[in-house]
């Protein structure tokens, strides 16, 4: 697995170039580029039906900066001197660990200064520049489009807050064993929590700035879908932790290599085997679960079976003839989940994408994509290792419970908004 971009890039082309960026955020920030393209784009297209129109709002040219700006940004400034001079004399320490190193106290003095004196001249400048000329209020138009940025932006900062927060209330014996990483890491986080977040807060910006939430979500829709995509396989290449049950089909021998073994080995021979793992991470050893499939031939084994070695959680056990932070692989295989939702979710992304002008009522293309996703994630669940809740007997998935919820108002909003009357999308 590539906790990196330079391990990745070290391992497919033989490039050795140390790089302070990690696979998952760099893959999460491409799904958030994705959704921001397909938005934009479906947001135009709404325009030019007429189905959307500009919003006349005032805005203040001519304004010098008041106090408040000029504090913030000296110390906007200050911190990113503080961080950038002392990536340049310590590199090693950014590249090892970017988390640990921007939310640590580590910095240049130097920088600091640099900095905050560079965000005052910034705005000393800009100031002077404006000279004796008055400030005034203006109108101009703002089409849905315009607003992007800032949507991206909302919904990229609560998105995160509320995936990590359904994510610990998820695994809350994580966060309590160690609250500080559970809180900052950026691996752990539960997509339906931050899309909930994310959709109120979008909705929220969407009614204050006069914005149709309804053809906004539609617009939205497919890229929600590739965002998910994107992202799966962040959570793949990573390894970070959103993998399936075990696939005692496969095993892997003393030389590291994968082979398929008969009903039954697993229990008998690799189970006891690491007893002491399987015990500490599921509670016991009556608590592991695993499914015998062989898969199909015409794809590789390790479609059906991944140990995820060198994988960023540093899960499973220790790797021989391997130095380095990341020197951790699972004992046994287990279905990639990851990656089938990769790959599933760029397809129904491709399909929603070809077909949206298909939904003529507004509506039913958020609805549909409701469904879909729902459908995706409740059946990906049944093979996927995830905390579980005791309700009258049952024993759901937090996934499960909101996955099925998705397809319950999936299917009530598209019978609701294909009956309303209004106005059809040409």
């Amino acid at each position: 697995m590539y906790a990196s971009l330079s391990d990745l890039l070290r391992d497919l082309f033989g490039l050795n170039i140390p790089l302070p960026i990690q696979t998952f955020g760099l893959m999460l920030g491409l799904s958030f580029a994705g959704a921001f393209i397909t938005a934009v784009n479906e947001l135009k297209r709404r325009e030019s039906l007429g189905l959307l129109k500009p919003i006349r709002t005032k805005v203040w040219i001519n304004k010098k900066a008041s106090s408040t700006e000029t504090f913030f940004a000296i110390l906007s400034w200050s911190f990113i001197g503080f961080k950038f001079f002392e990536a340049l004399t310590n590199y090693d320490s950014l590249v090892q660990n970017p988390q640990d190193f921007i939310l640590s106290m580590q910095g240049s003095f130097v920088g600091l200064i640099i900095g905050g004196a560079y965000g005052y001249y910034t705005i000393y400048a800009a100031n002077k520049k404006l000279g004796d000329l008055e400030p005034k209020e203006i109108e101009r138009e703002m089409f849905p489009h315009n607003h992007m940025w800032n949507i991206l932006f909302i919904a990229a900062i609560s998105g995160i807050l509320g995936a990590k927060i359904f994510h610990n209330l998820e695994n809350i014996d994580e966060l309590i064993a160690d609250p500080i990483n559970s809180l900052i890491s950026f691996s752990g986080l539960t997509f339906y929590g931050g899309l909930l977040v994310a959709a109120a807060s979008v909705v929220f910006y969407a009614r204050k700035n006069q914005i149709d939430p309804i053809h906004l979500s539609d617009a939205i829709a497919p890229g929600l879908m590739l965002a998910y995509g994107i992202g799966r396989i962040g959570c793949h290449l990573s390894g970070d932790g959103d993998w399936g049950v075990i696939n005692s089909a496969y095993h892997l021998n003393a030389a590291g290599e994968m082979f398929k073994a008969a009903p039954g080995y697993f229990e008998s021979s690799v189970l006891p085997l690491y007893s002491d793992y399987y015990a500490h991470e599921f509670g016991g050893i009556q608590n592991v679960r695993a499914i015998y499939f062989e898969g199909f031939s015409f794809l590789p084994d390790w479609f059906w079976g991944f140990n995820y070695h060198n994988n960023v959680i540093k899960a499973g056990v220790q790797m021989s003839n391997c130095s380095g932070t990341h020197c951790y692989m699972l004992p046994n295989p287990v279905f990639p989940t990851a990656l089938y939702e990769a790959i599933v979710c760029i397809l129904m992304f491709a399909g929603l994408w070809k077909f949206r002008a298909k939904f003529t009522k507004p509506g039913t293309l958020i609805s549909f994509y409701m469904i879909v996703n729902g459908i995706e994630r409740f059946v990906i669940e049944k093979i996927r290792v995830n905390t579980t809740y005791n309700i009258f007997g049952f024993h759901p998935t937090q996934a499960e419970l909101i996955s099925t919820s998705m397809i319950v108002v999936g299917i009530i909003m598209f019978y609701y908004f294909s009956k309303r009357k209004t106005q059809s999308i040409a």
